[in-house]
């Protein structure tokens, strides 16, 4: 199929999903604090004039939080590189928008994404001039993709990743993708054996770099910090017990695991980090309904009577709460799909425990197991037994983060030869 044919029956079908996907925006943007901070520029409004931008800049487009995260490691350590290169940081969520304006360097300019529309890619485009695209992960938006081809504007592709389930599900719509990613210039891979699997969905093998995982390289620093004030929090309310610390959980997660510490409630402070905050008040329900009071990392305010726990309900601080964890419990793996990111807690040298779906992190989870780094659950039950034995070994709980922290050494370097690879993109200056 033609890039044309694509393409129009992409601009035939976004109005369509943008106008049924609106009132659901609008209320998570409500539910997460979104208004005022800046939605206009979606629609390509922004609060200062054109004149005042800075161009020729690298323009990284990163979608939520996590992708945020992972291209601000980019930028720091690109900074200390080439201190005189401009950055435009364009995260797409309310919560990916607040972390990018509280953490990113000065001098980098934090935007929203503006809609997939052509009008106003071209628009966001003309603004900035940038010398270089830099999509995050996975993110692939045509409109973007084509702007940034016919103004002659190089594209990559930064910390990608393609699972075996991506690979199957790309592989029946070849015709449909292949137009999308031949608009892409290169693909910087986080795994070696991934090489094939994108080569697989019509990816040529000379626009294919291995890099290693920005997200898992510790060398550029980044790594877990302990501080004053959530050390204060947990001593008020842990009185010294060990800590066991529910990331990025979803849905249902918090009280399948709460109901599986309830029996270790005399050694165990149980704190959760839902993946999003504005769900607490659902958290707090769940966690009183088997017996917990919850303690709101925003206001202090208690729920429920019974043993406590603490939620921790605002953004951008996982990474420094889990340097706080005894023992840690990776979301998304029991009643969601795909997982969340193990390896904060292992760079924090905290032990990890997973439920059986983390697909999202292979084969990096399937390496840890084998090498035991990482205890890998069939089921929440399970959990019980699995924290009692840690807590008894001390041994166990050492072997654990070390044999995961010389897992991860594997993908040591990665953010420098990143931008290594991003920098040769640069398109040649004609003399």
């Amino acid at each position: 199929m033609s890039r044309c044919i694509v393409l129009a029956i992409y601009n035939l079908l976004l109005p369509i999903g943008f106008v049924l996907a609106f009132p659901s925006w609008v209320l998570k943007m409500r539910r997460r604090g979104g208004f005022g901070t800046g939605l206009e520029e979606r629609l390509g409004k922004y609060d200062r004039a054109d004149s005042d931008e800075i161009k020729g800049g690298v323009y990284i487009h990163a979608v939520s939080v996590g992708e945020v995260f992972i291209a601000l490691k980019l930028i720091r350590q690109w900074l200390v590189k080439r201190p005189d290169e401009h950055f435009v940081l364009v995260p797409t969520t309310a919560t990916g928008h607040a972390v990018a304006r509280d953490q990113a360097p000065e001098g980098v300019r934090v935007i929203y994404s503006p809609v997939d529309f052509g009008f106003l890619v071209r628009k966001t485009m003309r603004r900035f001039q940038p010398k270089l695209v830099v999509l995050m992960e996975s993110e692939l938006w045509p409109n973007l993709l084509n702007c940034c081809d016919k103004m002659e504007i190089p594209v990559a592709l930064a910390n990608a990743r393609l699972s075996a389930r991506s690979e199957r599900r790309y592989s029946k719509l070849k015709s449909v993708v292949s137009p999308i990613f031949d608009m892409v210039g290169h693909v910087l891979v986080q795994e070696e054996r991934d090489i094939k699997r994108w080569e697989s969905i019509g990816m040529a093998a000379d626009r294919l770099i291995h890099t290693g995982s920005i997200k898992f390289d510790h060398t550029g620093g980044g790594k877990p910090k302990r501080r004053e004030a959530f050390a204060e929090i947990l001593t008020a309310h842990g009185g010294g017990k060990a800590v066991v610390m529910a990331m990025s959980t979803f849905a249902g997660e918090e009280k399948a695991i709460a109901e599986a510490l309830m029996p270790l409630r005399d050694e165990v402070f149980f704190v959760v980090v839902p993946r999003h905050m504005e769900r607490r008040t659902e958290v707090c329900a769940d966690l009183q309904s088997v017996g917990y009071t919850s303690v709101l990392r925003s206001s202090g305010e208690l729920v429920g009577q019974g043993p406590s726990c603490l939620v921790v309900d605002s953004t951008g601080e996982l990474r420094d709460w889990t340097a706080h964890a005894d023992i840690a419990i990776i979301g998304k793996s029991w009643i969601g799909k795909g997982g969340q990111n193990p390896t904060e807690a292992i760079a924090a040298k905290v032990p990890v425990i997973v439920g059986p779906r983390m697909d999202n992190f292979e084969p990096l989870v399937t390496v840890l197991v084998e090498n035991g780094g990482l205890l890998r659950l069939e089921t929440t039950e399970a959990i019980t037994a699995a924290v009692e034995g840690l807590l008894q070994d001390g041994e166990m709980c050492k072997s654990i983060s070390l044999e995961a922290l010389q897992v991860l050494t594997t993908h040591d370097g990665a953010v420098a030869r990143s931008i290594l690879a991003l920098e040769e993109c640069f398109p040649t200056r004609k003399k």
